[in-house]
């Protein structure tokens, strides 16, 4: 496999990042360890930042056959190891380990996107989105726009001190981690966090054996997936520059806290799969 460009970049810094990149001659892979909602921390670092690089050690050492199941029971079991090791009861839905995907098979030649992570092919673009999280969204932009309308303060002095859009929606982001592989309801959606996951919620894509060209797996920190690195970082700019607080004509969860570079840690690569015995 022939790696065009890559980048992981944490929204802060790097030692803070809770996405993982990671690449080997039979899988490539994007993960995004869940965020830390909460001040929990264990040997102090954030539930999403061991999420993810227990994955990237679980991709190390996996059989380059194996299938999405098989990958993620080993991370079930990695998930699992980590919590008897340190005493830690696995049922810490809400607050616990969780990460979500975009990994490529090389022996397959599919791609699993598992969780809101993105994959790109060509010119079609694969998205994993997160139906309560597109709510919650849209829900902090008219909060932030309704406080704002009564204190009669333009979104620079709303934001200054905290995002209070944000800090309202928090305990719903918690809540509604209830849906987690959960394939019974219209919110379900796909989370690796040590309990199995319904092949409906994944998302595989089969890419064709005589493709060529170029393969993107990026995690949701870029708005919109361009076919270059450059291109995708160029539209984040744009965005941030026009609306750094994120409540505007792209919605998110959260903005750019001050002192940040972005509103989310961010993971792009970008290779090619040729078969050369075709």
């Amino acid at each position: 496999m022939q790696i065009i460009e890559k980048l992981c970049r944490g929204k802060s810094t790097q030692d803070a990042c809770e996405d993982a990149l990671f690449y080997s001659e039979d899988f490539i892979a994007v993960i995004d360890g869940v965020s830390s909602k909460t001040s929990l921390r264990i040997n102090g670092q954030t539930t999403g930042k061991i999420a993810s690089t227990l994955i990237k050690s679980t991709l190390s050492h996996l059989d380059p056959k194996s299938h999405v199941t098989d990958f993620i029971g080993a991370c079930n079991s990695a998930f699992e190891t980590y919590y008897q090791n340190n005493h830690l009861d696995i049922n810490l839905q809400e607050v616990g380990l969780q990460a979500v995907a975009a990994v490529y098979s090389k022996s397959l030649r599919q791609i699993w996107l598992i969780g809101d992570a993105q994959a790109r092919i060509s010119d079609t673009i694969y998205q994993n989105n997160k139906v309560s999280d597109e709510i919650l969204a849209n829900f902090r932009s008219l909060i932030s726009h309704i406080e704002m309308e009564i204190n009669e303060e333009t979104p620079a002095e709303y934001f200054k001190i905290d995002d209070g859009a944000r800090l309202q929606i928090i305990p719903w982001i918690l809540k509604s981690t209830i849906f987690a592989n959960n394939e019974n309801s219209s919110f379900g959606y796909a989370v690796i966090n040590g309990k199995d996951i319904p092949l409906s919620l994944i998302n595989i894509i089969e890419v064709p054996e005589n493709y060529e060209g170029d393969i993107i797996l990026a995690s949701d920190g870029y708005p919109h997936l361009k076919n270059t690195l450059g291109e995708s970082e160029s539209y984040l700019s744009k965005v941030l520059e026009q609306d750094p607080y994120l409540i505007e004509s792209y919605h998110s969860t959260k903005g750019v806290v001050p002192g940040n570079e972005s509103y989310d840690d961010r993971t792009f690569i970008r290779f090619k799969d040729i078969r050369r015995d075709q």
